[in-house]
């Protein structure tokens, strides 16, 4: 290569980048200042040196046949450190031992009929450290997200459901009845509502302690799931007060079927701390949209419906009108 002048050898030493330039020979012409911070060797101990002996990995035989494709093809090739990592592996590591990484542009130049190759590399290393620590950062975000999204689908079940039993609660019940309410609507069917109380439950809270009637109210929950249909549904408001919504109703056979179910539930006895007791239970019904078109009608009408049974001192199930219904 011609003599180069002092400004253009200033120009090149002063690159944030680490040059390189070969012959066709591959042996070294320059070696910038850049190379000579990164690897601690002179350019004086550099120059005349083959490309492989001084960046050793130019000996592996992939990259031999790179710069011999550049040099014959005249077609330059990027070299991307996150595939191929550390070029200078054999002088150079970060602090902490992690090998650095550098992504290396090889081109072809041509002087005076003569070819060189023209390496170009940079270190990327704290490039792809931020890459890193970002795709860390995005990941914890996702799991902090997916975790939070948990909690809020957790808290919200549980601010659906009665803690001592598992089933739904009272803010259930009317989501429920809302939606069923406008499905009638939409043209399903009518259905009915069930407002159920166990007999005596004083007495037997009183008598067993509040352990005792927990336990009972447990009993009568599985017991009342296990009576009615998988369409209907069973909810507890509060002490021994259930509600029940008996649905796709299409007539009075359906629900005196699902209500006997229900007192045959109550015919077996129950056992609490290994002593058996016979517990009834009495429920009032009301039907949409005959008795109501709105949650709180409905469960206040299967109330009213429910205190004349207990009026009557009679265990069993009273509408609050006659049933018609249709859609």
């Amino acid at each position: 290569m011609r003599q180069m002048d002092n400004l253009t050898l200033d120009i090149i030493n002063k690159l944030s980048v680490g040059i390189i330039l070969a012959d066709c020979k591959e042996r070294i012409v320059i070696w910038n200042h850049w190379m000579e911070k990164k690897t601690g060797k002179k350019s004086g101990e550099i120059k005349g040196m083959l490309l492989s002996e001084a960046c050793p990995k130019f000996s592996e035989g992939k990259y031999k046949k790179i710069i011999q494709s550049v040099l014959k093809t005249r077609q330059g090739r990027f070299l991307s450190g996150a595939i191929h990592g550390n070029f200078l592996d054999f002088y150079m590591e970060s602090q902490n031992g992690e090998k650095s990484l550098q992504n290396v542009q090889v081109e072809h130049v041509l002087d005076h009929g003569r070819s060189y190759v023209l390496i170009q590399i940079s270190d990327v290393t704290c490039h792809y450290k931020r890459v890193d620590h970002m795709r860390t950062l995005m990941k914890n975000l996702e799991l902090e997200n997916e975790e939070i999204r948990q909690a809020e689908l957790e808290a919200r079940e549980l601010a659906e459901k009665d803690a001592l039993t598992g089933l739904p609660n009272r803010l259930s019940l009317m989501k429920l009845l809302e939606g069923k309410i406008k499905a009638h609507e939409a043209g399903d069917p009518c259905f009915a509502v069930a407002y159920l109380d166990i007999d005596n439950f004083k007495y037997i809270n009183d008598t067993y302690g509040h352990i005792g009637g927990d336990d009972l109210l447990v009993l009568t929950a599985k017991r009342l799931s296990a009576a009615v249909r998988a369409s209907d549904f069973v909810s507890r408001l509060a002490g021994d007060e259930f509600v029940l919504v008996f649905d796709n109703i299409r007539s009075k056979n359906e629900i005196f079927q699902v209500a006997a179910r229900i007192l045959a539930q109550f015919s077996e006895p129950f056992e609490i701390d290994g002593e058996s007791f016979s517990v009834t239970c009495s429920f009032g019904i009301s039907v949409f949209p005959l008795d109501g078109r709105d949650p709180t009608t409905l469960i206040d009408k299967a109330d009213v419906a429910l205190y004349r049974v207990k009026k009557d001192k009679k265990a069993g199930f009273q509408f609050y009108s006659k049933l018609e219904c249709s859609h």
